[in-house]
């Protein structure tokens, strides 16, 4: 990214189909995708930002929720200043998956933030 003052990474986990690439689109877009596709592995985004007058470069990574591709996200948050982790208020199992995933995140050697989300899908459409 360019010179545009700091970087934060921000990771998006949890389960599947908990919302996480439609919370990330609505950021960027300003809207809802009512169809979203299922993100393989990880998504990336950026956004500039101006935080308390500080000039700030957003690296969001939307990472995938399939059990095949948990092995890898670790590489996507090990070294973020932000996590948000989604959960859907209607799955207990989207939950007890978030609990498990702070827990893990917890033993690295660099704990980011953790922001708990919790999440219900509407299917609104951009105009």
């Amino acid at each position: 990214m360019s010179n545009y003052g700091h970087d934060v990474r921000l990771v998006m986990l949890g389960e599947s189909s908990v919302g996480k690439t439609s919370l990330l689109y609505r950021y960027m877009q300003n809207c809802f995708c009512d169809k979203p596709t299922s993100t393989i592995t990880a998504s990336f985004y950026k956004k500039k930002i101006i935080d308390q007058n500080i000039p700030t470069n957003l690296q969001l990574w939307d990472t995938a929720g399939q059990e095949k591709y948990q092995s890898i996200t670790p590489l996507y948050y090990r070294n973020a200043d932000i996590i948000f982790i989604v959960f859907s208020v209607d799955s207990i199992n989207s939950f007890e998956r978030a609990v498990h995933i702070i827990e893990t995140v917890r033993t690295q050697k660099k704990v980011p933030e953790i922001v708990l989300l919790n999440n219900l899908e509407k299917q609104l459409i951009c105009e």
